[in-house]
Parts: structure tokens; C-alpha cells; sequence
């Protein structure tokens, strides 16, 4: 059921695609809640209460985690009135992570099989869209050769082109938003995918398919031109690679490679003329600067005083009541969290997302090599909530804690008791 709920998660545009149904809101939110129902009901939850371990620490941080964040729900709903928005929040902040406890239960080459074959999809989804919008045959014939594949797995799409998400782009390039809809989604998937697989690549035996896998993930990212993820992406891997401690060679290959990307100076022919893009004129374009309006943005901080934002830090509930707009302007996830959930609640989120980390310092060195990968992957996608927050999406969201699940499964596989009966598969 793991595989099946990670699949209908970061794939289910490819539901719409293939039935021909409308990509109607409604139905979008009953395969999200079909989802949750399959990931969280079979975690067995009580039975590891019942069995002291070493997961006991981590259910009674989930269990907290769930009462504040129901406080929080309760409250936004009695204070401002009914709306499925909060009960939507509560079940992917809240509900969620217990399906980490279904997770460990899975076989890691499952597991793993499960998010290459999600990840090849995606990447070629963004990678034809970029191809066909940008060169072969280009805007606007490309454009709008895209626009009927769009339609049928975007909800809402009049407004998603009214705005002109649809023809997003940096500079002359317009972004590829693949199977999932929107770029920062498909490109949050491909972050994570990317650094995981390039550690595969590194710390196992090596294999041509691991290598052209991360080839073709690393493509589909950057054709995405989701700037927030491909920093990531770039972080993880570059940790990944600098602290490996076998394959000198590869780990040179994949640093060049990545180095390649980031300077990459080629002359591309599009239908109307001929344009020479560089790195230096896409960070032109992006105004990443501090001056510039894209770094503006992230740093946007709202019209609302001092005394207005600490009053919505403390209590939550910021887009509700009014009291700031610092959350509302920023761009930054983990603000628009602490605003929208208040400092006690967000902090105990954190602490959740953050578990694994606690479980890597906590380990034995042996331990860490083994969780190495998983662990630097995890990092990378709460890292990506520096922008955006794809992370917390239906598209992503399952597969991070895919990603988590194998950090406490290897920890939990050495120090639980084996008379309770817990160790699990590897």
C-alpha cells in the first residue's frame, strides 16, 4: 500500500491524463483523502504504543504534535467559521506524519524502485514541456501545443493562466511544469529524487542506471527552473559528494557535472530567432540580488508593525484574523508557518520534521553511513521550505516521509528490543 499511496500522490496528473476526467478541486481533494486513508490506517500506531522501543519517543512527539495542532484547528474554525481549509492543514501538518509508521514496514528496494520510477516520470514530463515550449517548436506554437496537456491536470486552470503561472519563465526560457502541474512541485520531487539517487550512485556499487537516472532527474530539475529547488538540490548533492568516503572518481565526475550546470554558456535556436543564454543572464533575470525584486519578494516582510507580527507569532492564525500580513507577504514557508500556527505549535511541527536529524547525532558512526543517504536527502527537502513549501504538498509530502521513514526504520532496526517483535525488514 506504501508504493500505491507514493505513486497516486506525486503521479495522480497522470490519473487525469489517462481517464479523461475534469481535473475538478473536488476531485483532486477525494484522491488526496483516499490517500491519507491508505497511508495512515494501516500504521499500526497502537500497536507500537503498546510496545516500548525506541519509537516511543518519536509516537509521543507525533501525539503532541496532534493535539496542538487539533488546538489550532479547533480555533480557527470556532473563531472565524467553518472552511475545509484548516481541516485540509491539520491533516497534512498533523495526520500525516503517522504514515512514517507504514513506511518502515516496506521494503527499502521497493521503497526505492518506487521513487526512480516516479522520479523518471516526472523528469520526462518537464523535460519534453521544456523542449516543446522553448526549442522544438517553440513559443508560441510550443506554448500552446502545452496548454492542452496543462489543462487537463490543473484545476482551476482559467485562473492558473490569468495569472500567468502558465508562462512562467527566467529570462528567454519559459519553465516546464511537468506531470504534477506546477514547476516548484515537480521540482521540489526531483530535488529530493536527485540527491538520493546521485548518493546511490556514489556509495553503491557502481551502476549505469543509477548514473543516467541521475542524469535524467538532474535535467528534468533544472529544466523546472525552480531556483529555490535547484540551490538545494545542489547543497544536498554537494554534501553527499564532499563527505562520501569511497568513489574519488565519481565524486569528481558528479561535482564537474554540477559545476558544468551551474556556468552552462550554449547557443539554443528557437522558431522567431537566435539567443545566447548564460548563468550570469538567468541570475540577471531572477534579480536574486538583495536589491533585486526576486530577493524583494523572499524578503518581504508586510506592512503590518512589530507589535502586530510578535501577536501573531505567539497566538497563530494570522491569515484569519488579520492582525499582520508579514505571512501573507513572505515567500519564506517557514515564516508563513510560525505566523499561520503560532511559536508553541510551529516549534513542535519543527520538531517532527526534524526527528530524523535528532536520530543521525544520536547514532553510532557505523548507523550514520547507513542512514547517510536518506538522512542528507531529508535535510535537503525541509530545506527547500525556504521557498514556497512544494515540501508540504500532496505532491511531495508522502515522499519526504518516505525519505524519513528510512532514517528511523535503520535506527529502529538496531535498538528495539527484538522480544517485542519490531525489527523490521530490510
Amino acid at each position: 500500500m506504501a508504493y500505491v499511496v507514493l505513486i497516486l500522490s506525486s503521479l495522480r496528473g497522470g490519473i487525469f491524463l489517462l481517464t479523461g476526467l475534469p481535473p475538478l478541486t473536488n476531485i483532486f481533494f477525494t484522491i488526496t483523502m483516499v490517500n491519507i486513508a491508505f497511508a495512515v490506517l494501516p500504521s499500526r500506531l497502537f500497536y507500537y504504543i503498546k510496545n516500548h522501543g525506541e519509537l516511543n519517543t518519536y509516537l509521543k512527539l507525533l501525539i503532541i504534535n496532534v493535539i496542538f495542532g487539533l488546538i489550532w484547528c479547533i480555533a480557527e474554525i470556532t473563531i472565524f467559521g467553518y472552511r475545509i481549509g484548516p481541516i485540509r492543514i491539520f491533516l497534512f501538518y498533523f495526520i500525516v506524519p503517522f504514515c512514517v509508521l507504514s513506511f518502515i514496514r516496506a521494503k527499502d528496494s521497493y521503497i526505492t524502485a518506487t521513487i526512480y520510477f516516479i522520479a523518471i516520470i516526472v523528469s520526462i514530463s518537464c523535460i519534453i514541456q521544456f523542449i516543446i515550449s522553448n526549442f522544438f517548436p517553440g513559443p508560441p506554437i510550443g506554448l500552446q501545443i502545452m496548454r492542452g496537456p496543462l489543462m487537463a491536470i490543473i484545476p482551476d486552470f482559467r485562473l492558473f493562466e490569468e495569472t500567468g503561472v502558465m508562462y512562467s519563465h527566467v529570462g528567454p526560457l519559459y519553465r516546464a511544469h511537468g506531470i504534477t502541474g506546477h514547476y516548484h512541485d515537480s521540482g521540489n520531487i526531483l530535488t529530493m529524487a536527485s540527491v538520493y539517487c546521485v548518493g546511490h550512485t556514489l556509495y553503491k556499487k557502481t551502476n549505469i542506471f543509477t548514473i543516467f537516472l541521475s542524469v535524467v532527474i538532474l535535467l528534468g530539475l533544472l529544466s523546472t527552473l525552480s531556483i529555490a529547488n535547484i540551490f538545494a538540490a545542489i547543497i544536498g548533492i554537494t554534501i553527499i559528494s564532499l563527505f562520501s568516503y569511497r568513489g574519488l572518481f565519481k565524486r569528481i565526475f558528479i561535482i564537474v557535472v554540477i559545476g558544468y550546470a551551474l556556468l552552462f554558456n550554449s547557443t539554443f535556436q528557437s522558431t522567431q530567432d537566435q539567443f545566447r543564454v548564460t548563468a550570469i543572464d538567468v541570475f540577471s533575470s531572477l534579480n536574486l540580488e538583495t536589491s533585486g525584486g526576486k530577493m524583494e519578494a523572499m524578503l518581504n516582510v508586510g506592512s503590518s508593525d512589530t507589535s502586530e507580527r510578535i501577536i501573531s507569532m505567539l497566538f497563530g492564525h494570522e491569515r484569519s484574523s488579520g492582525i499582520s500580513n508579514m505571512g501573507y507577504y513572505s515567500e519564506i514557508s517557514f515564516v508563513i508557518m510560525l505566523m499561520e500556527f503560532g511559536i508553541v505549535t510551529f516549534i513542535l511541527l519543527m520538531m517532527v520534521l526534524c526527528f530524523p536529524i535528532y536520530i543521525y547525532f544520536i547514532s553510532n558512526k557505523k548507523l550514520r553511513n547507513e542512514m547517510w543517504i536518506p538522512f542528507v536527502t531529508v535535510c535537503t527537502g525541509i530545506l527547500t521550505l525556504w521557498h514556497y513549501g512544494s515540501l508540504l504538498r500532496s505532491t511531495s509530502i508522502f515522499l519526504f516521509f518516505a525519505f524519513y521513514s528510512m532514517v528511523i526504520k535503520k535506527y529502529s532496526a538496531i535498538t528495539i528490543n527484538t522480544k517485542n517483535n519490531i525489527i523490521l525488514p530490510n
